[in-house]
């Protein structure tokens, strides 16, 4: 034991405090110990505590040495318990963030309160920075006070349109695995389907040069569609054409409502109108289309699309919060989060639909193209992954242009400006309660995404003006300036840099993760920089 001081120092005599505590961090590290870790408190407070009583240090970690490792709990997939904290967000990126929303704020007002809660991310070097603003729950005001109906990172959003490029990726990796090709005819995977499917493939349908009309097969099991410059469409939709669609193709499983369509598609084949050819610049989404896709997956596999989508994308990226159908927590593994509350859908700012309420969600039929949810951390593993599925997809399959845009697995590409995007059409998009966008700069290696609980025409445009403006910005005033974000800043991430190069930027990868996403493609024709996604910071 150290010997007493014959009388304590005066306070005078006492060093700075800051002096005293980076020689403490000084003497912790000669004899082993850690690094100061900015934010993380517990972690500086060990070992300065260490440092002062370096007997006591000794025998705790003698002690942690023979103690046995701790079983995850049941259920937690791998790494999900790490300690991610102590990783500081760069303040450019901070700034960048704080930017995106004040302009999804901004955007929202000038619009008439479009939006009543949003969460937005930033996807840069191999890294997502995500941040939740707004409230949950528009019908119980707008206090700052009420902290339980503030949005949270956590909370689970229905993500709409951006579930396609979701299912691309299951497409994408069963056919890298040589268990489903995405050039064979529709007509082998499910022959029961009409001669007019003999030219179809699935590549078509994900980069939706044909399409089935939706409109047509809603109105033939007695729905009534809503005339699209109708403002209150949105409302209407629900109760017009979910309810009566969600009766006809109702079943016990997904995927018997999925064989319900086609059995439908295979009765009314005469009198519905034919299937009908996009040229590539326009596109058009036929969620009849995916949803046959996904019964093509199913029964070329042998396992229903929701157990596939889970074991082979949201278990292998470490997204257990994802799923389909209304908004939920479902993820047991996150045993620190505690939710006070979910956040509601909005058709609009007076119409709030109760969480998980069926409202939330379209028929179980369409799960495969509306009905994906996940909280902004995990979506942003999931859009990293799409649009690295959506990247190597332009390489290897022929391009109709060299020039025009064109959709792949659900992406939009843009061959002069390599930028992809994922959006909603403001007008005559099928509604849910909820609205996403999302884009990357392949040449930058920069990306955004906007999820929102509001499903009206303007938060849809709110939703895309906001993603996009967030990206150009971040490339204008950091990239193409030349700034590093990690400059002087003590506790930054180790990172380092793949041999070749993506665009004019190498790509910045955490190795230890390399193998996670190595498991899900074939790492021959993918970079790891999606290994980085583990750490998400809010603001």
């Amino acid at each position: 034991m150290p010997e007493k001081p014959d009388k304590l120092p005066t306070l005078e005599e006492l060093p700075p405090f800051e002096e005293a505590a980076k020689e403490a961090m000084r003497k912790a590290r000669e004899a082993g110990g850690g690094k100061y870790q900015p934010g993380n408190v517990k972690a500086n407070a060990q070992q300065l505590d260490d440092a002062v009583n370096p007997e006591k240090a000794q025998a705790r970690i003698d002690r942690e040495r023979k103690a046995p490792p701790q079983a995850a709990p049941a259920g937690a997939p791998a790494g999900q318990l790490q300690d991610q904290k102590g990783v500081p967000i760069p303040p450019v990126v901070r700034s960048a963030l704080t930017f995106s929303g004040q302009c999804v704020m901004i955007t929202s007002r000038a619009l008439d309160r479009a939006i009543i809660g949003s969460m937005g991310g930033l996807l840069y070097q191999g890294r997502s920075f995500s941040y939740a603003a707004g409230y949950r729950d528009g019908s119980r005001g707008f206090d700052p006070e009420d902290k339980g109906n503030h949005f949270k990172l956590r909370d689970p959003v229905g993500l709409h349109r951006l579930t396609v490029p979701i299912t691309g990726i299951l497409a994408w990796k069963l056919h890298k695995d040589e268990k489903f090709d995405l050039f064979k005819p529709m007509t082998e995977y499910v022959p029961e389907l009409p001669r007019a499917f003999d030219a179809i493939t699935p590549r078509d349908i994900l980069a939706m040069r044909v399409s089935i009309d939706d409109e047509a097969v809603f109105k033939s099991v007695g729905a009534t569609v809503p005339f699209w410059l109708d403002r209150k469409r949105n409302v209407k939709w629900h109760k017009q054409v979910w309810k009566p669609v969600g009766e006809a193709f109702k079943a016990s499983t997904p995927a018997e409502s999925r064989t319900a369509l086609l059995s439908h598609l295979v009765k009314k084949a005469d009198s519905l109108p034919r299937m009908r050819r996009y040229p590539a610049l326009k596109g058009q989404l036929s969620h009849c289309g995916v949803a046959l896709l996904a019964l093509a997956m199913e029964r070329t596999v042998g396992r229903h699309y929701e157990d596939l989508m889970e074991a082979n994308v949201f278990h292998a990226l470490e997204t257990p919060s994802a799923g389909f159908g209304a908004p939920r927590i479902i993820n047991r593994s996150h045993i620190f989060y505690q939710p006070g509350g979910l956040p509601a859908g909005h058709w609009d700012m007076t119409q709030v639909v109760k969480p998980e309420d069926e409202e939330n969600a379209a028929p179980p039929v369409f799960n495969a193209s509306l009905n994906a949810f996940a909280n902004p951390e995990e979506f942003a593993k999931l859009a990293t992954c799409f649009f690295e599925g959506a990247v190597n997809a332009t390489k290897e399959f022929a391009a109709p242009s060299n020039l025009e845009p064109y959709w792949e697995l659900g992406v939009r590409y843009e061959p002069s400006n390599k930028y992809f995007s994922v959006r909603q059409n403001p007008m005559s998009e099928v509604p849910t309660p909820w609205a996403a966008a999302a884009n990357y700069d392949l040449e930058k290696d920069v990306g955004a995404f906007i999820l929102t609980n509001s499903g009206s025409r303007r938060a849809r445009l709110t939703a895309n003006f906001a993603a996009f403006t967030t990206t150009k910005l971040f490339i204008k005033q950091v990239v193409d300036a030349g700034v590093n974000v990690w400059e002087d800043i003590e506790g930054a991430p180790d990172v380092t840099y793949q041999s070749g190069e993506r665009g004019a930027h190498q790509v910045r990868v955490n190795n230890a993760n390399q193998e996670k996403m190595g498991n899900l493609f074939q790492k021959d024709s993918y970079s790891k920089w999606v290994g980085g996604m583990d750490k998400h910071t809010r603001l």
